[in-house]
Parts: structure tokens; C-alpha cells; sequence
């Protein structure tokens, strides 16, 4: 389906203006309320006391977009719902994709089942690819209750498959690493008071720091040798040297924060915090350069998880949206090709 007719089917069904106020929610986080009396494929005019003023869809939060979208097919074609199913599922709404999709489903004819099929599996793996993603994100800073938690959020909305099933079995791995952290942080703090020296502490801060040093140099050299190989097209070597510099900046991350369980306070643990900012931002730039060498080679799955890692650490970060927008326009074409057995080609 091209964009004019996804456009044309979301606005095709526009109902009366209602009695109580719209509302709507800008990404700025401003809140303003009125009665909407249009909507195209550019924007929403809103009327309040104040005039008529249009936003464009994209100052709208997405979830925004989608009520707006929403209200005004009533109840709408299968192709409708169809189409905003696909821009839940472009925008990451992934539990509102599922209700369009049941909509849909009591709207088609029964030749519609095999498109919709297709587009709830869809639906199920880009949200497993995300969470997926974010859940190792999480597991690799040692953040392990916000990972379990990613996980108890992931298997409460998704329905039941693979996916959920691949989340629910790394369960027990995160809870033994969660109970030995604990252990190890009962013993250093038991170590702490039995010594009671600020010279043990000082001397087990010092080699965490010099060990975290090593980690990041080890780290920046890796790094630039897969950029040296990436511009001479040695995929295979920069590959290689993305994967060991990635593994290097978690090696130092996770030394960081036991370097701050040790000193808790003070000047060292605030330069580990600031190195940790920059472990962030140098791990930007190494799933940037992965996500670049995966949607050169059209592997757009492996692609999309090292986009989705990017976006977890930087969800603004232009060059993985523009990424995101690559992905979303090969998924397009995909789906064009399996409606037209044309592959790769939109048609009008």
C-alpha cells in the first residue's frame, strides 16, 4: 500500500466534531485542549477560544496520533484499521497495533485473514526484537531488576510465542546473577567494616579504575581498527572490531560500578559516573557502525537490533531514526511485494 492510499484510507471516515474538549499532547509536553475540526495527511487544525491553530502530525506524540486517527474512523473499513494497525506498528504502540488489528478482523471477509496474520506476526516480532534488545542492554550494565522488569512488562502485553517464551527463560540466569551480585556486595561491605582502613578502600579504587582504564584504551583501539577496515570495505574485520570494542566499554562499565559500590561517594565515584556517561555514548557509535554494516548487507533484522540498541541509549539519535526510517521503508516494499508478487515495487 503507498503512502496516498494509507494517507486516503486513515482520513476517509471523518466524524462530526464533539461536544467535550479534544485534547492533545505535543512532544514539547504541552498539553492543549479545543475542538478539532479537521485533520489531513499534513496535520490537525484545532478550534478553542483563543482561534484556530493546525499542528502538524509530527508535533504530536505518537500515541497523540494515533487517538486522533482513531476517533474519527467510526467504525471504519478493515483497510481502515488495517492501515492504523501499520502506523501503531511503525510508531512502537505495539498493544494498540493488536486492537486494530482485532477490529479489522471483525470488519473483513475471510480472504483478509492471511494479510492480517501476517501483519500481527509482524507486529509480535518487531516488539520481541525491542524488547529483546533492551532486556541484553540491561543485562550487560548489570541493571538486572530493570531487565526482569522489562521482561514481566514484556510477557504481561505480548501474546503468548517463540518470543515470550526466548524473554521467560532468561528468567533464571538474571535472577542467580541478581542473588550473586548481592552476595558479592554483602561480602565487600562486610570486608569494609572489618577493615574499617581507607587505605584498603582507596588501594581496590585505585586497580578498579586503572582496570577500567585499560578496558576503555582496549576498547578505543578496537573501535578504530573496525572503522579503518569498515571504509576499506572489510566487513568481516569491522564486524570483528565493532563486537570487541562493544565487549571492552561493558567490561568497564561493569568495573565502573563496582568501582562505585567500593567508594560510594566522593571524587572517584563521581569520575566513574562521568565515565560511564561516555561508555554510553562511545557504545552509540559502535551499534551505529554495526547497524550500518548489517542494512548495507539488507539484513534488516540484525540491523534493527543494534538500531533499537542505539535508541535505548539515545532515543533522539538522528542517524538511528533515519536508520528506523530505512527499515520501515524495506518493510514497505515487503509487504507491497507480497500484495503485487512484485517485489520492491510501491504501486499506486
Amino acid at each position: 500500500m503507498n503512502r496516498l492510499l494509507v494517507a486516503a484510507v486513515l482520513f476517509a471516515a471523518v466524524a462530526p466534531a464533539r461536544a467535550a474538549d479534544d485534547i492533545l499532547q505535543l512532544r514539547s509536553g504541552t498539553i492543549v485542549t479545543g475542538q478539532i475540526v479537521a485533520a489531513d495527511d499534513k496535520g490537525v487544525t484545532l478550534r478553542s477560544p483563543a482561534g484556530e491553530a493546525k499542528y502538524d502530525w509530527d508535533a504530536l506524540t505518537p500515541l497523540c496520533q494515533y487517538e486522533v486517527r482513531s476517533g474519527r474512523l467510526d467504525p471504519g473499513t478493515a483497510d481502515d484499521r488495517r492501515a492504523l494497525a501499520e502506523f501503531c506498528l511503525r510508531q512502537g504502540l505495539y498493544p494498540y497495533a493488536r486492537r486494530e488489528i482485532a477490529t479489522a478482523r471483525g470488519l473483513s471477509s475471510k480472504g483478509d485473514a492471511s494479510t492480517l496474520d501476517a501483519l500481527a506476526a509482524e507486529i509480535d516480532e518487531a516488539e520481541a526484537d525491542e524488547a529483546l534488545a533492551r532486556i541484553g542492554q540491561l543485562t550487560a550494565e548489570e541493571e538486572y531488576d530493570l531487565a526482569l522488569e522489562e521482561i514481566r512488562r514484556f510477557l504481561i502485553q505480548a501474546p503468548p510465542s517463540e518470543f515470550t517464551e526466548r524473554a521467560r527463560a532468561l528468567v533464571p540466569d538474571l535472577l542467580r546473577r541478581k542473588d550473586s551480585r548481592a552476595l558479592a556486595e554483602a561480602e565487600e561491605e562486610k570486608a569494609r567494616e572489618e577493615s574499617g582502613k581507607a587505605e584498603a578502600i582507596a588501594e581496590r579504587v585505585a586497580k578498579l579504575l586503572a582496570e577500567a582504564g585499560g578496558s576503555m584504551a582496549a576498547a578505543a583501539s578496537s573501535y578504530a581498527e573496525a572503522l579503518k577496515c569498515h571504509e576499506l570495505g572489510n566487513v568481516t574485520r569491522a564486524r570483528k572490531g565493532y563486537l570487541a570494542s562493544e565487549q571492552s566499554l561493558l567490561s568497564a562499565h561493569a568495573t565502573l560500578r563496582r568501582l562505585q559500590r567500593v567508594a560510594r561517594d566522593g571524587v572517584a565515584a563521581e569520575k566513574a559516573e562521568k565515565d560511564k556517561d561516555a561508555i554510553r555514548r562511545k557504545l552509540v557509535d559502535v551499534y551505529l557502525g554495526l547497524a550500518r554494516l548489517y542494512l548495507d548487507d539488507r539484513n534488516y533484522k540484525s540491523g534493527t537490533l543494534y538500531v533499537n540498541k542505539v535508541l535505548y541509549l539515545d532515543p533522539v539519535n538522528r542517524q538511528a531514526l533515519d536508520y528506523r526510517r530505512e527499515i520501515d521503508a524495506n518493510r514497505i516494499r515487503r509487504s507491497a511485494a507480497k500484495l503485487t508478487n512484485s517485489p520492491g515495487v510501491i504501486t499506486r
